[in-house]
């Protein structure tokens, strides 16, 4: 099965199901999925901004810390009925916390 990002599943679950996870009473199974499928996306974010492994990890980590705060709200926001594919609206919404990151 193939899973938004397009590799061959290690998971079944869609990124509608991680999503709805993620809003249940227990996410912590739904945050380690989306962490397997997503954190090369995230780190391939963190490398476009910095040079030094230390500096990158210390984005990556905010990119983590952001997207996990409030409840997830930031992840929570997609529109999973839209015309959006979520790898390419979480591709942006990870490149934008990499730049707030790296002003501040």
């Amino acid at each position: 099965m193939r899973d938004d990002s397009g590799k061959q599943g290690r998971s079944s679950h869609s990124a509608a199901e991680i999503l709805k996870g993620l809003a249940s009473v227990d996410p912590g199974p739904a945050w380690v999925e989306f962490l397997d499928r997503y954190s090369r996306l995230i780190m391939s974010a963190a490398n476009q901004f910095e040079y030094r492994q230390d500096r990158i990890d210390e984005c990556f980590f905010f990119v983590c810390e952001q997207l996990s705060d409030n409840g997830f709200r930031r992840l929570l926001n997609f529109n999973v009925r839209g015309k959006a594919r979520f790898r390419t609206w979480l591709g942006t919404v990870v490149f934008n916390l990499c730049v707030g990151w790296h002003r501040r």
